[in-house]
């Protein structure tokens, strides 16, 4: 009786902490992401916004691989394990709070103190309406990677190496990602627009799509797990970097609530969609379903660069 009512207090606080992880994350995204787009120079957003998408991916890959050293070096001691947990959140609070300075604002002149409210979406630029848009029928197209998890275990893929596949994307990820965003940087310097990297990595989303919907043996999902962090690391930094372009300075908080809200309310749909047709259709279904939306999305983002193609 006495596991039993300790597991459940487990369950309820492990849920809790979860929730409120996920409240703290869409509070931070926003207000990060604009604090990032105020420090870089305008010219080399791309590399910045990819740099913090590298780093994030690696600390992705490393950090459950220290917890599970920790978790050896404790005997399976969860707590000790959290514990060390706290020291680099504490650490990143202290670094943002004594060594991050934010540039000086002037204030608005008087002839802009008539301007829309920051509520009215045309206080955002013309084209970040359109580019919100895009942005959700992308990731309605992004499924969850656990799907290619279940699908590389369904064929054959030993438990040993499905989670390979995750720290092969991951790594692929971060090393894609300040690459595509200095590309994107010097495009943007020769008068070109960034934008054009972030519609070409939407290939590599098809693609991997393509393999998981066709392959019948294990070793092709690594294959997919290459073309799906190549996707990541070309559009994953590029998204915010355009937005930082496409809307005022003193809008840009704004604008980044707007785009993570719509990247956060497709991931429920996209995963929804994406479980359906497993269950009741087959996992090839699912994946195919991936890449015809992804060409769909990559068809309306060419409709959209063709009007703001120096974005």
């Amino acid at each position: 009786m006495a596991d039993r009512v300790f597991n459940i207090l487990f369950l309820c606080t492990g849920n809790s902490a979860r929730f409120v992880d996920r409240i703290g994350k869409g509070v931070r995204a926003a207000p990060r992401d604009a604090l990032l787009a105020d420090l870089a120079p305008e010219g080399k957003r791309g590399v910045a916004f990819g740099l913090r998408k590298a780093l994030d991916s690696t600390g992705a890959t490393l950090g459950p691989l220290l917890a599970l050293l920790l978790m050896a070096a404790f005997d399976d001691d969860i707590r000790a394990v959290y514990w060390f947990a706290v020291i680099p959140a504490v650490l990143c609070v202290l670094l943002l709070g004594f060594g991050v300075r934010e540039p000086v604002r002037r204030h608005r002149p008087a002839d802009e103190a008539e301007r829309p409210p920051l509520w009215r979406l045309r206080a955002l630029g013309p084209g970040f309406v359109g580019f919100l848009a895009i942005a959700g029928v992308m990731h309605l197209a992004i499924f969850s990677e656990a799907f290619m998890l279940l699908r590389g275990a369904e064929l054959g893929l030993s438990a040993g190496l499905v989670p390979t596949l995750l720290i092969v994307m991951n790594l692929v990820y971060a090393a894609t990602a300040y690459g595509a965003g200095w590309a994107a940087d010097r495009r943007y310097a020769k008068g070109e627009g960034r934008s054009r990297i972030l519609y070409a990595g939407f290939a590599p989303l098809i693609a991997a799509y393509a393999v998981l919907a066709v392959a019948d043996a294990a070793w092709p999902y690594f294959l997919a797990a290459v073309l799906w962090g190549v996707h990541l690391g070309m559009t994953q930094g590029l998204m915010p970097a355009i937005v930082a372009d496409l809307v005022p300075a003193d809008r840009r908080g704004t604008a980044f609530g707007l785009y993570h809200l719509v990247v956060g309310m497709t991931a429920l749909p996209a995963g929804a969609i994406a479980g359906v047709l497993w269950h009741y259709v087959g996992p090839e279904a699912t994946f195919s379903f991936g890449a015809s939306l992804g060409a769909i999305a990559l068809s309306v983002f060419a409709l959209w660069h063709s009007r703001h193609g120096r974005i």
